[in-house]
Formats: C-alpha cells, structure tokens, sequence
C-alpha cells in the first residue's frame, strides 16, 4: 500500500506544478520504495502534525526569503520534533534566507561562484554543465558530509532533534543533468 512509503514534501514556492519533485524524482534522491508529493507554499500546515507522514521536507531557500509566517513556524516545529528539511540554493542570485530565519537556521546561502568539479559528487549525481554555480554556505551550515575549497557542498546540522540539511549545488536546476 502506497501510505507505507516512506514520504517526501517538495514546497514550491511558485505555487508552480511539481517541477522540483519531478527532478528530484528523476536523479533518484529518494529510495526506490518511496513517494514525494509537492505543495504550494500557500497550502503547507499551519500546524506541526500536518507534516507527521512525512520523512522529509525539500525546498528551495526561497521559501524562507520573507519572515516566518505560522505556516513555516509549524514546519521548523516540526523539525525540531524529529523533522528533517533539506534546503536547496534559491533559484536566483539574491535569493538570500530572511534575517529571522538566519537566526534561528545559523545559515545563509551567500554568493554563487562556478562549481569545480568534485569526483565523489559527480559519481553519484552526474557530471553538471560547465556552467553550474554552487552556492556558498555563510554562518554554521553544521557538519560538512562533502566540501572542496569554497566550503561544504552537502552539509548538516541539528535543529532541535531533527536535522536542517544544506546542498550548496541546485540539483533541480537546469544545469544539472537528467540521469
């Protein structure tokens, strides 16, 4: 039965289609045995059980652009239950985190510089155009799970007793490879 899959949340900040779960979907970021569903900002939970199915939640910094609102207060509760929420770059070159949410993050996702290839990365993501930017990571992105010079590519952090994970690279973007 599909609702013993473990389940993962795309917000689109848009209030686009799917398009962010679509691509995650398509570099197999999930296990195989799961199901993702995506959600508009405007219709996330007010409350923090409204996330219960859910084994993590994806999105884009864009999200957190402007200041808390319930909707995002009962997801970083949620977090802070046992939660975990990947943040991915935003989708353009201002998109920096509101100062609130740097605050209670310890984050920033600061300048985007040209991503350097990095072999343990490419091996199991792909090779991305010569023309990829990575995001640098400003403040306490936690532990780095994968790094090169400019800082952590992959990193996490605790956030009460869940965990707040960072991906420096936009792998929804139209840069990355389909593979």
């Amino acid at each position: 039965m599909d609702h013993d899959k473990p389940l993962f949340v795309c917000i689109e900040p848009d209030n686009a289609s799917n398009v962010l779960a679509a691509r995650l979907s398509t570099l197999k970021l999930y296990p195989r045995d799961s199901r993702n569903a995506s959600v508009s900002l405007a219709d996330l939970p007010d409350r923090w059980i409204g996330y219960d199915a859910a084994r993590a939640v994806i999105a884009r910094a864009d999200v957190f652009q402007s200041a808390p609102t319930a909707r995002l207060e009962a997801l970083l509760e949620w977090v802070g239950g046992g939660g975990h929420l990947v943040l991915i770059p935003p989708a353009t070159q201002s998109g920096k985190l509101h100062p609130e949410w740097v605050k209670r993050l310890g984050i920033q996702f600061a300048m985007k510089v040209p991503f350097e290839e990095h072999a343990a990365f490419s091996a199991r993501y792909g090779t991305p155009s010569a023309q990829t930017l990575r995001s640098v990571l400003e403040g306490d992105p936690g532990e780095a799970l994968l790094g090169d010079a400019q800082g952590p590519i992959l990193a996490r952090k605790s956030c009460g007793l869940g965990l707040v994970s960072c991906v420096a690279l936009d792998l929804a973007g139209p840069s990355w490879p389909l593979n």
